[in-house]
Order: structure tokens, then C-alpha cells, then sequence
């Protein structure tokens, strides 16, 4: 149940600092609260959170309050390396202090009483990227100063002076050294002690105090209080687009509060759920055809929904009433769908727009002004401060993989529910009628809803907390997502502040590397075996690769010399242009002790194994599905450590080590390769970065004990060679189409008998392509495992084909299946080819009419029929404008036919014998002699194995692409295909002479020409003229993209060998008509004037002298005579010659004996 806050309620409890506070033996005071979020404000820090105040009653339930604690006294720490002299000895301390005194005052500190900094020498260990700085433990000059006077310049600190090599921890920031000092993993309990209170509030919080010294907040020891509950508000709102300013102004509100959220799905009171729903007249933002103020009947269809909406007269009086009650709820969280992309940023710059005096109330600091005239995410983000932003529109783009992320999609395939999209321009014409103005409220409350139930099932909050529990960064920057280089960071710097060791710099750095890029190679991925397979695959795969190889080799900053390293490979790569990542590291000593970072995701690994060890014994289900976040949380910070190290923009960048990890990658795979084929007898049939396809060639299914047996016994023997890697059984496909790398699709055999397809990488699970595109992709998957006989299945896909064109043809499918998705990687107006690229041109014309866009936004549009002279982006048109045009923009059929349905359809039937893409073109309805290929033949071992040189293929096959000489008959006036020598016409048995016209209702001798040198000279004509055009077309031949949803076709050369010259695609260039294309073409003109070829093609039915019979010696010299001159003209082809220098070339003159 759900109540309305009919009115503005004060807050219901109230606290004082003594009710808190408790006197400790030693004569302080201390108190307890869980902190949240953290934000600096004038060089202090503002730590805001839960405390628990005195119950009401004795055995009442704890309860929470929101409260702040101000940190002032902060200090800025920096390290000074001492500068070693010409005797390599350090400079004295003394020199250093003194030159330090020089470099920060006047400079950084003014020269006065109570502005100096204290210094003292301590022992600290370094292992990062600088040579010059020495490895292990040394001496360095910890000074310390106000954190209200800046850092010194980076230049200087990086440069050093006379007695200083280089400072480090010019670049900490407060937050940053606040939290590693403390030593704060994330939200929890913390003990605060000697905390006072001010006059002054600073905070909205209900209880604030402050304190003098960081180092009276410490972290509570485990065990600690359980998780407090949170207040979370979900907002929802509908806008109107002002006719004038084109701003957009807020109509409708919706919020929802969630008085007792846990974050272990326990659940909350029966009271704990009001809600607040307000509505105000268009007023001035009403277009013509609608009321700017209410409708007469709006109070009474307000009151039979329930009295759960309210009026306000204005929109700044609804911003007013609303920010007044978010103060009273005083939520934690505040959740949105696309909140930080539009609905924050919209409700921020209205309230500041109306000049709504409780604007700062979205967040928990007290402000009177705002910075700046703009509201982005920035400073967004500085006003929400104290409570978490959680948008799930941001969290569903990292935990899902969807063709779009609106909440109207997401409602219907993650909800299973239906919801009208209703856009700014249509809002106000829902105003006309009270009735639709209610169903508009209610609509934003439903929005609301549906939000709620989208953070429950992605289990934002406690998935999010968990990761910065183990990370140790602010909980805020992890529940905005995307940001897992940053959890990586925070987690290493805690681990090596414990171990005293110096850092790399933030900030700094990360601007100078910003221009690197990752030049080592990858993961290994096998050439794979393409074809289609009935036969049992196996599937094994190494858990958790790259994390086991670090621990396997320990691999570490602390254990690999890669910083003298680096200066070599910059010496070498100068020298020869070498990609640096092939010049590797040395391994570590074995001798050395465990790196930082193999220590570290073991312990992650164990606490892993310790959490699902908890699972497997947990009976309550709230208590289960904790553990089940924490474990996920682990998995997920474990398998991402390795990415920090190739991450050119991480703090922890470490290329060297990153190229060595995917060296022993490689070398591992590889290793599992020989086992699996060499020991076990096996073959590999495809393999990728860490896993290995296996064909056990058994296809009972009854046998899959013995193909799970091959699985173990390659198992066995490969995780024998090693210490922590593991290889495991993944999976079985009972059937599996293997395209090419990173492409297939497989039919998985489940524990529980059931199958389930497996898609890798095709097109089908790609947004990019329309939904009937996918629909038919799936349909011809089905169609390819199902196992039926190949002839039943190239039939049933044809059929699927020609029913699918017509429908199409005669409109008849729906326009969402012609929708193409695809996502915006900056914003529209900075693509410099926006023209060419028809997202970008829709998300444009979005921007004119209004509509919120930014990047990452999938913007979904539609090709449609209009000029022809437009490219096909200049066509493209949003859904939604195709619906409201009433007919008037029609979906371009042909185009989607050409580029959508043939293009990953001939992908997936290329490995299916008895059809092919010119095929598939005609049962389409397109010409298919547009999509007859002419591409090399490249040979592999295994399709050597099964090689049939082309004079022993029969013609049909071997001519099936050749363009067919044709021939008018002069007498019926009919063109056909020249049959050759012989041809044997439809309901008889006996064959007839060539030269007979093939119309049944004609058969003229002569195809009708009055003597057999006419005969001869025409055809003689028609042959010239058709092997002249395919000359023409070989010595003008394009080179072709063979990637077909390319479709590049160029003359010009690439730089990089056959590497297609599209950016962003990884296929090969090869040429439109080769030399094999013209040699076919002659050869098959050849192979219709030769007598004996023509015997041969009915040899199984006629021997050589019946067939003498069947044709006239006249008709016979014609052949004679048009087969000489095509053998002359054959001869100069030089393509099936092979020169006897070759073998003199490769053998030698050898003697014969």
C-alpha cells in the first residue's frame, strides 16, 4: 500500500548531539554513525551519513536520522626525493628541508606567523614507472602543510631542484587522502570522538556536528551494527516545451519515498511507501490548440483517482512544494531513469530559474548561490552532494545488454510491461479534458513505479555498495557507474599505503598518457575451422585467465623490472620502430616475494570461495541473496584487477606487465592446444584468449558420458602444468555453425537435459540491424541446428525468404521491425561526418524538436522512400515521426531487403552447401547477378584435405557463377542460353545438335539463320563480344570489402596490406574479378564448342559413336571451328600455366639417371 502526502508535514523526529554522544574512560566523548558520501567545501570535508538516536520507547526498533560531521584541520602531505650527488649519496636532509622552504614560500605558503609546514624523514618503498626513482625502501622528507594553501606547481614537482630528484603526492586531493589515511573501505560504521556543534547549520542533515582533527573519525572494528535503512525518492516528471525560449518547463511530478530501504532485500514496513504526485496548468507555455489552465472538471476526476493528485497554480510553486517535502523525507538516494542525463539537470535549472529558495535541498549542503549559469554534470554533482544519485537508466547500460535502454523498452523486456510513450510536444494535449490530465499524473506515478521495480531487479544499491566496500572509494562515483578503473585504483592505493609505498600521481599522469596507446598484442584466437558441425563440441575455458596468470607468475609492480625495461624498449623501438609490447619484460625472480597484486586477488578469489561456502549454507533468503551480491561484487573486482595495468589513462598503467600477462596468455592456450591434440588425441577446431573448442566427432547423445571423459582427461592433464590456473568443462554443443573468429552460434546441451543457442558475435545480436533482421537471423539459426536433412532445411529458409519479401512488399509487417538502434559516442553536433550517418542526423533533428539527447543515448530510426538522390542517412527518420506523418513517409523496402536481410543472412547460409548469396538475393526478389562474388579461393589444410581440382567438377558446379553466352533465334525472335555441343530438349531422352534453337515451340535448325557460316559468325560474334566485357572487367576490377555488411567498393590501395580502408571494419580487400573469375569465363565458353567435352557430360547414358549419330558432320565443323578459336584465345590466358623455371627454381637441375 502506498499513501498520498496530501500535505506538507514538518519532520517527524528530531535529535540533539547529547542524545548521541558517549563518554569514553578516558574522559571523551565519541559517537557512532555510518557514513555515506563524501564532498569537500572549502578546503574542509563534509561526511554525511546515519546515526541512531534514543528509541521512544524501550523495545521499539532502532531508529535513524540523517546527520553530517565537517572535518576541518585537513593537511596536504607531500614526499621529497633527495637528489643523489656525484658520489651517488643523497643529499643531506638538511639541504632538502631547506630547499623545500625555498619552493613552497613564498610561493605556495605566504611568508607569516601560524602559514609554515612541519617536515620529518620516514621510510618509504617505490615500484612504478620512473627509472630514476630507486626501487625498494629509501629515505624521503614528509612534509606537511594546510590543506587551504594549494599544491606546488606539477612542473616543479615532477622537474625537482639542486638537492630535491622529485615530489611526489602533488596531485593527492583531499578526498582522496582523507579516505586512504582513514583507511574507509566504502560505506560502513565509523567512531567519531570529541565532535562539537556550531550555531550556524551548514547541512540539511537533522543532526551536524564538526571536528578539529581527521583522525577523530576512525573505521569500527568488526563486528560492527548492521546496516542502517535508507530513505530513498524516486522522481519521475513530464515537461513541456515553451513555444518562445524552447526551454523546457516542468508540468507534472511524481516522487515516491521509500522510508526503510535495506540493502538485503528484506522487507520494509507496511507504512514506510507515500508518494506525492503534482500537476500545474500550461500557463504560458500552452500552445494554441491547447487550455493554459485547468480543466473545470479536474477536481472531480482528481478525486475518483483516489485524491492521490495535486494541484499546484504555477511551476514554481510545484518546484516550491515539492523541494520543501524532499527536505521532509530527507532522502539517502534519489532515483531516476536518465536523472543525471535530463531529469536532474532539469529540475536543478528550474528551481534556479523560478528562483525556488529550497533549490540546494536536492542535495544535503546548505547553498545560497550557484556557481555558474550552466547545469552539467559537474555541478550537478556538487549540489547533490550527501545523497547518492542512483540512475537506473546508467546502471541498466552496465549490468544489461539491450537493443535500447528507454524505459519503455526496458519495462517490456526486463518487466514484462506495457507503457505509452508520451513525449514533451505531445503533453499539452492532454490538458484539453480533466480526465486526461489526471491519466497524465497517473501516468508520471507510474513511471515512478516502474523505476523502482528496474532498481530493485538490477539491484543497484547493494550490488554497487558491495563493490566500493571492496574497492573503497565513494559509494556516489560507483552507483553512476562506468567508472571501474577508478574501484581498481582506490583498491591498490589502500593496499600499497598499508605497505608504505609511494603512488603514481593522479591527475598529472593521467594528461601526459592520455596521448599513449596499448601497442602489445593480445589474447591468441585461433584460425577456426569454419563449417557447420553435428557432432558433439566441447567447450573448455580457464577461469578467470588473466587474474590466474598474475598470480600463477606473480606478477606485480613490486616483482617485475619493468622500469628499466621501458627505457630499452624506447631505445630499441626508436631504432627499428618495433611495437614495444613485443619486447618483453624478464619474468620474475622465482626467488622473489608475492606481489602486491597476486596477494591481492587472492584475497579477493578466497573471499570469494569463503562467501559461496557461506551460500551454500544460508537458509534465509534475504540473508542468501546478501551473500549472493557480495560474492557477485567480488567476482567482478577480481576479473577486472588486469585492466588497470593496460588502461593507458589508469594511474596504474603498466604496459610492460600488460603485455606480459597476454604473452603467457597466449603461451598457456597454446599449450592447452598441444595437450588437447597431441596427448589426448583431439581435435581443435577453435580457440580464443581462454577458452578451446574441441570436436569429439561422437553424435549419439546417448554417449555423453564419454565426450563429459575426453573433457576431464584434457582437464587432468593441462592443470597439471600448473600451480593456480585452471582449465574447466565449460560447456557441450550438441551442434554448433562456426562462421569465423569471434562468430558462431551453437545449440547448448544443459545439466538439465533441456538445450538452450548460444550467439557469439553475429549480426543478429548486434543493435545495429532492424528486428526482422534478427527475427530472420534467428529463424535461420533455428533452421541450421535443428538437425533435419540440409535439403529440408536450404527449402524451409527459401520459403522463409520468398513469404518474407512479399510481406514486406505488400506492407504487412509492423514498422518497429524495421527499427535499427544504434548508440551515440559523443554528442550529435561534434561528429565531423554527422551527414553520412543516419543516427546522428536523427538525434539532430531530435535536438531541433526539443528532445533531451546525450552520449550513450541508442538512438533508433527507420530508412525511408523519398528522393532518391539523398543518401540513405539523409532518409533516416525517427519511428515516431514515420508514425505521426500519417502515411506520408513509407519504409524504403528495397533498401532493407538489399542491406538489411541479405547481408547477415548470406553470413550465416556461407558455409551451407546447395545455396548461396546470388541465391538468396533471387528468392528475395533482388537481382542476383549483382551478388554473384568473384573472390580468391584461399586454402587451408583442411579444405586441402578435401580438394577437387576444377577440370574434375562437373560443369554445373564449376560454371554455376559464369555469365551464360546467349543466343536469338532469328525465327521465333526468343533469347536463350547457347546449350553447347549437344542439348537435349524437355520430355525427351535423346539428345539433339546445339545449333537448334531451345524454344520447344520452335527447335528452328541453324537457331533459325539461313546457312552454317552465318551460324558460325554470330555465335563466333556473341562469344568475342562476351569474353571481350569480362577482359574489360578484369582490367577494371574494384577491389571489394569481403565483409558483405560492408559493402566498400574502391580502386584505391591500402597502406596495410588487404585491410579494408572503412574505419571500423575487420574485413579484407580483394579484387572484384580475378584472374581465376576470367579464366572460369573463358574456359566455359571453351568447354561449349568441344565435341569431346560434350561426350563426357553424357557419358553415363551414350557412348561416343551413338552420339556421332545425333549430330550432322556440318553442324560438327561449325563446333570444330568455333572450339579452335576459342582454344587460340585461351592460350593467351597464362593463369593455368605453370613455367618450367619454377621447378628449376625449387629443385635444381637434377640429372636423370
Amino acid at each position: 500500500a502506498m499513501a498520498s502526502e496530501t500535505a506538507v508535514r514538518p519532520a517527524a523526529i528530531s535529535a540533539t548531539l547529547e542524545s548521541v554522544l558517549k563518554k569514553e574512560e578516558d574522559g571523551t566523548s565519541s559517537l557512532r554513525m555510518y557514513w555515506l558520501d563524501l564532498t569537500e567545501k572549502n578546503h574542509d570535508l563534509y561526511l554525511f551519513g546515519k546515526i541512531e538516536i534514543p528509541a521512544e520507547e524501550p523495545n521499539a526498533a532502532p531508529r535513524f536520522v540523517s546527520c553530517c560531521a565537517i572535518v576541518h584541520n585537513l593537511q596536504r602531505q607531500l614526499l621529497c626525493l633527495p637528489r643523489p650527488g656525484e658520489d651517488g649519496e643523497p643529499a643531506s636532509m638538511q639541504d632538502v628541508h631547506a630547499e623545500v622552504r625555498k619552493l613552497l614560500v613564498p610561493r605556495v605558503l605566504p611568508a607569516r606567523a601560524g602559514c609554515g609546514f612541519a617536515a620529518k624523514p620516514v621510510t618509504r618503498k617505490y615500484a612504478f614507472e620512473d627509472p630514476s626513482v630507486p626501487r625498494g625502501e629509501a629515505t624521503y622528507l614528509k612534509v606537511v602543510y594546510d590543506a587551504k594553501f594549494p599544491a606546488p606547481d606539477p612542473e616543479l614537482c615532477e622537474q625537482g631542484g639542486t638537492f630535491i630528484q622529485r615530489i611526489f603526492g602533488h596531485s593527492v586531493g583531499l578526498t582522496e587522502n582523507f579516505l586512504i589515511k582513514r583507511r574507509l573501505m566504502g560505506p560502513g560504521w565509523v567512531t567519531v570522538k570529541n565532535p562539537f556543534t556550531t550555531d550556524v547549520p551548514s547541512t540539511w542533515t537533522k543532526l551536524e556536528f564538526h571536528i578539529n582533527d581527521p583522525k577523530n573519525i576512525r573505521r569500527m572494528p568488526d563486528p560492527c551494527p548492521p546496516v542502517p535503512p535508507l530513505v530513498a525518492v524516486t522522481l519521475k516528471m513530464k515537461t513541456v516545451v515553451h513555444p518562445k525560449s524552447s526551454q523546457h518547463e516542468i508540468v507534472c511530478l511524481s516522487a515516491i519515498c521509500h522510508r526503510h530501504v535495506t540493502l538485503d532485500k528484506r522487507p520494509p514496513p507496511a507504512d514506510a511507501v507515500t508518494q506525492l504526485t503534482l500537476v500545474r496548468p500550461l500557463g504560458a507555455s500552452a500552445p494554441p490548440d491547447a487550455l493554459s489552465h485547468f480543466p473545470h472538471d479536474l477536481d472531480r476526476h482528481a478525486k475518483a483517482a483516489g485524491g492521490s493528485v495535486a494541484r499546484a497554480p504555477n511551476e514554481r510553486a510545484l518546484l516550491n512544494r515539492f523541494m520543501t517535502q524532499l527536505g521532509n523525507w530527507d532522502p539517502d538516494v534519489i532515483v531516476g531513469h536518465n536523472a543525471w542525463g535530463f531529469d536532474a539537470q532539469i529540475l536543478l535549472g528550474r528551481c534556479l530559474k523560478n528562483k525556488v529558495p529550497g533549490w540546494s535541498k536536492l542535495g544535503r549542503r546548505r547553498n545560497t548561490t550557484f556557481s555558474t549559469r550552466k547545469v552539467d554534470d559537474r555541478e550537478l554533482a556538487r549540489v547533490m552532494g550527501g545523497r547518492i544519485l542512483c540512475d537506473t537508466y546508467l546502471a541498466a547500460q552496465e549490468f544489461w545488454k539491450e537493443t535500447s535502454y528507454s524505459l519503455t523498452s526496458l519495462a517490456g523486456t526486463q518487466l514484462k510491461e506495457r507503457r505509452e510513450e508520451i513525449q514533451p510536444q505531445e503533453v499539452p494535449l492532454w490538458y484539453n479534458e480533466g480526465k486526461t490530465v489526471v491519466q497524465l499524473a497517473l501516468h508520471t506515478l507510474r513511471d515512478a513505479q516502474l523505476v523502482n521495480k528496474l532498481m530493485d531487479k538490477l539491484q543497484v544499491l547493494p550490488l554497487t555498495k558491495q563493490l566500493t566496500n571492496i574497492a573503497g572509494n565513494r559509494w556516489a562515483r560507483t552507483v553512476k557507474g562506468s567508472n571501474r578503473a577508478e574501484r581498481n585504483e582506490f583498491l591498490l592505493l589502500h593496499e600499497f599505503h598499508t605497505l608504505k609505498y609511494i603512488v603514481p600521481e593522479g591527475g598529472f599522469r593521467k594528461k601526459e598518457a592520455a596521448g599513449k596507446k596499448a601497442k602489445f598484442s593480445g589474447g591468441l584466437v585461433l584460425e577456426p575451422k569454419r563449417g557447420l558441425y553435428d557432432t558433439c563440441i566441447l567447450l573448455l575455458d580457464f577461469n578467470s585467465l588473466y587474474p590466474s596468470i598474475i598470480q600463477e607468475y606473480n606478477f606485480c609492480f613490486t616483482t617485475v623490472e619493468w622500469s628499466a625495461h621501458q627505457e630499452k624498449v624506447a631505445a630499441e623501438a626508436s631504432e627499428n620502430d618495433a611495437p614495444s609490447g613485443d619486447i618483453l619484460a624478464p619474468l620474475p625472480d622465482g626467488d622473489a616475494g608475492v606481489g602486491v597484486l597476486p596477494r591481492v586477488i587472492k584475497t579477493l578469489v578466497e573471499r570469494r570461495r569463503n562467501v559461496k561456502n557461506m551460500m551454500k549454507k544460508a537458509h534465509d533468503p534475504a540473508t542468501k541473496n546478501e551473500l549472493d551480491v557480495r560474492q557477485q561484487a567480488l567476482k567482478l573486482t577480481a576479473n577486472s584487477m588486469y585492466g588497470c595495468l593496460g588502461f593507458s589513462h589508469s594511474r596504474f598503467y603498466a604496459q610492460p606487465i600488460a603485455a606480459l600477462v597476454t604473452a603467457m596468455g597466449r603461451e598457456v592456450l597454446q599449450r592447452a592446444v598441444e595437450v588437447a591434440q597431441d596427448t589426448v588425441g583431439l581435435e581443435v577446431i577453435y580457440g580464443d584468449t581462454d577458452s578451446i573448442m574441441i570436436n569429439t566427432r561422437i553424435r549419439d547423445q546417448s554417449e555423453l558420458p564419454k565426450v563429459r571423459e575426453l573433457g576431464e582427461r584434457v582437464k587432468r592433464e593441462v592443470n597439471k602444468l600448473y600451480r593456480t590456473l585452471e582449465l574447466e568443462i565449460d560447456g557441450i554443443y550438441r551442434s554448433m555453425l562456426l562462421l569465423k573468429k569471434k562468430k558462431y552460434a551453437a545449440l547448448v546441451m544443459n545439466d538439465d537435459g533441456t538445450e538452450s543457442k548460444e550467439l557469439k558475435g553475429l549480426d543478429l545480436v548486434r543493435r545495429d540491424w532492424c528486428i526482422q533482421s534478427k527475427d530472420s537471423g534467428r529463424f535461420v539459426i533455428d533452421q541450421i541446428l535443428s538437425g533435419q536433412e540440409r535439403e529440408q532445411v536450404i527449402d524451409n529458409i527459401h520459403r522463409h525468404l520468398e513469404e518474407l519479401a512479399k510481406k514486406m512488399r505488400e506492407n504487412e509487417l509492423a514498422l518497429d521491425k524495421y527499427v535499427i538502434t544504434k548508440s551515440l559516442s559523443k554528442h550529435p553536433k561534434e561528429y565531423p561526418d554527422a551527414k553520412s550517418q543516419p543516427h546522428v542526423l536523427v538525434a539532430l533533428d531530435m535536438l531541433k524538436n526539443n528532445r533531451p539527447i546525450s552520449t550513450g543515448d541508442h538512438i533508433p530510426y527507420v530508412i525511408c522512400l523519398e528522393n532518391e538522390s539523398k543518401n540513405f542517412a539523409e532518409r533516416a527518420r525517427h519511428p515516431e515521426e514515420i508514425e505521426r506523418s500519417a502515411g506520408a513517409l513509407k519504409v524504403d523496402i528495397e533498401w532493407y531487403l538489399n542491406h538489411q536481410i541479405l547481408p547477415p543472412l548470406s553470413r550465416l547460409i556461407e558455409p551451407i552447401e546447395g545455396t548461396s548469396q546470388a541465391t538468396i538475393a533471387e528468392k528475395l526478389g533482388l537481382d542476383s547477378s549483382k551478388f554473384i562474388k568473384h573472390v580468391p579461393t584461399t586454402y587451408t589444410e583442411e579444405t586441402l584435405v578435401d580438394y577437387t581440382p576444377e577440370s574434375s567438377r562437373p560443369d554445373r558446379e564449376r560454371f554455376k557463377d559464369a555469365t551464360k553466352l546467349q543466343i536469338t533465334c532469328l525465327k521465333c525472335g526468343e533469347t536463350n542460353e547457347f546449350p553447347g555441343v549437344f542439348y537435349t530438349p524437355a520430355g525427351d531422352t535423346t539428345p539433339i545438335s546445339g545449333l537448334a534453337c531451345t524454344n520447344p515451340a520452335c527447335s528452328a535448325p541453324l537457331w533459325g539463320d539461313a546457312s552454317h557460316w552465318n551460324i558460325l559468325t554470330r555465335v563466333s560474334n556473341a562469344t568475342s563480344m562476351l569474353l571481350r566485357e569480362h577482359v574489360q572487367k578484369y582490367y577494371g576490377s574494384a577491389l571489394v570489402c569481403d565483409d558483405s555488411s560492408c559493402g566498400l567498393k574502391t580502386h584505391q590501395l591500402s597502406n596495410f596490406g588487404s585491410m579494408c580502408l572503412q574505419q571500423g571494419c575487420n574485413g579484407h580487400l580483394v579484387e572484384e574479378c580475378d584472374e581465376k573469375f576470367l579464366f572460369t569465363e573463358m574456359k566455359y565458353a571453351e568447354s561449349l564448342f568441344s565435341f569431346d567435352h560434350g561426350c563426357k557430360q553424357l557419358e553415363e547414358k551414350f557412348n561416343k559413336k551413338e552420339l556421332e549419330r545425333y549430330i550432322s558432320k556440318e553442324d560438327r565443323e561449325v563446333f570444330s571451328s568455333l572450339h579452335e578459336l576459342m582454344k587460340n584465345i585461351l592460350k593467351l590466358n597464362a593463369y593455368n600455366w605453370v613455367s618450367p623455371k619454377l621447378f628449376s627454381a625449387l629443385f635444381g637441375k637434377a640429372k636423370l639417371t
